[in-house]
């Protein structure tokens, strides 16, 4: 999927374990480690913000349609928003609270449901990742992270044609479809990478990008297979962002690295083994801090666009914060800083961006009740997207903070 629109940014939700009560100990750094910090000897594919007082995007002041009411029919109100997909005619989101998956229009109307809440074929409970295939498929995950059904577009409703369960379930992990595959991420002891690539019969063709390495079967457990993936149809590129290196790796379809990209301003997180209360391992990370990074989310690209989008939110003063956009060229690594947005507009939080197209902008908020905006895209942004370094063209992600998630790399979306 590609816009894990996950929230939850306290680098805890994603890893249940690690933030149990401590018991005191000192621990044990794990991360980062000489290992596992990958060495950039380009400079072309270290990516930086350029300082200034403006900000690129006022999404306070973006007109639209909105979905969500504070008080309403069930349709109308927003539960815990957990994925987004985009279609040529629709959305679709994934209502972890309500354990429904809702299509609505680009004006905000409600259009119908996809399945229904059980256990059998065609149902699910908290749903957690959804994400479009081919245009005419819908994928959609359970929250066990390893039953996945997809589901045809049939006139004006979703009908399942076929499931099945991934390689290894992806509790912290994310989704996204391309060209008749479907890659998922997570980690295993039996297989050899994080990503996995099945066809929509369920048959594993590869897995690549290599765990988190450590002789440890509980560390690579817990620290490999975390982040967003994003897959770009028209250049055939698997996205991967990786917030304990701060960096997005770009893959073939077939599983080769084609090039790899950091983000100078982004801090590593600090991790450390320690034990909680009841003696039993768990990993704690540090908070991020006024001025540091503490999320990542990854934009996938419409069908006509060959790029990625990268947002990271750095911590401010009370009421303060800014997120930070990039735009990478799937083919190339190539791109750079696009700018930043506001994180709050006076005593409101401002609400995130999760993707772009060529006609309009989608933002999520979740305060003071939660929210789906659909904006039309301002007349500026075309200008500042469509750059000679990165190609031009609409952005999208369907997912991705995404899985765009309410989970986010480390929290996927930041509240």
């Amino acid at each position: 999927m590609d816009l894990r629109s996950g929230w939850c940014l306290a680098l805890a939700a994603a890893v249940s374990s690690s933030f149990a009560c401590r018991s005191g100990e000192e621990g044990i750094t794990l991360h980062p480690t000489p290992a596992n910090i990958p060495v950039f000897r380009d400079s072309a594919f270290v990516h930086s913000e350029h300082r200034t007082d403006s900000p690129w995007l006022e999404i306070a002041a973006l007109q639209g349609q909105t979905i969500g009411v504070e008080e309403g029919a069930s349709q109308e109100m927003i539960g815990l928003f957990m994925d987004l997909a985009i279609g040529p005619e629709e959305i679709v989101y994934a209502d972890w609270m309500h354990q429904e998956v809702r299509v609505y229009g680009f004006d905000g109307s409600f259009k119908g449901l996809v399945g229904k809440r059980g256990q059998g074929p065609g149902e699910f409970i908290f749903p957690k990742a959804v994400d479009i295939a081919d245009g005419d498929k819908l994928l959609v995950v359970g929250y066990d992270g390893s039953r996945i059904q997809y589901f045809r577009r049939q006139g004006s409703a979703y009908e399942l044609e076929g499931l099945f369960r991934a390689a290894t379930a992806f509790s912290n992990g994310d989704i996204c479809a391309m060209h008749g595959h479907v890659y998922t991420l997570g980690y295993s002891e039996e297989l050899d990478g994080v990503i996995h690539k099945h066809t929509l019969e369920g048959a594993l063709v590869a897995s690549f990008e290599a765990p988190y390495e450590h002789s440890s079967p509980f560390v690579r457990r817990q620290l490999s297979g975390r982040g967003q993936l994003a897959c770009n149809k028209k250049s055939r590129v698997v996205g991967h962002v990786n917030a304990l290196h701060s960096v997005l790796t770009g893959y073939s379809e077939a599983g080769d690295r084609i090039w790899r990209v950091e983000f100078a301003n982004a801090k590593r997180p600090h991790v450390t083994e320690t034990k909680n209360l009841r003696g039993e391992r768990s990993l704690e990370y540090t908070m991020a801090s006024g001025g540091e990074a503490a999320a990542f989310w990854i934009m996938g690209s419409a069908e006509a666009d060959s790029t990625f989008t990268i947002a990271y939110y750095t911590i401010g003063e009370k009421k303060s914060g800014k997120r930070h956009v990039f735009r990478i060229d799937a083919s190339s690594g190539d791109g750079g800083y696009l700018g930043w947005y506001p994180g709050w507009d006076g005593d409101v939080k401002v609400p995130n961006l999760l993707a772009l197209d060529k006609g309009r902008l989608y933002t999520v908020q979740h305060r003071p009740y939660p929210q789906i905006g659909i904006h039309d895209r301002p007349n500026q942004l075309p200008r500042i997207l469509c750059n000679d370094a990165v190609g031009n063209g609409g952005l999208l992600s369907s997912r991705s903070l995404v899985s765009a998630l309410v989970w986010l790399t480390f929290y996927r979306f930041q509240r």
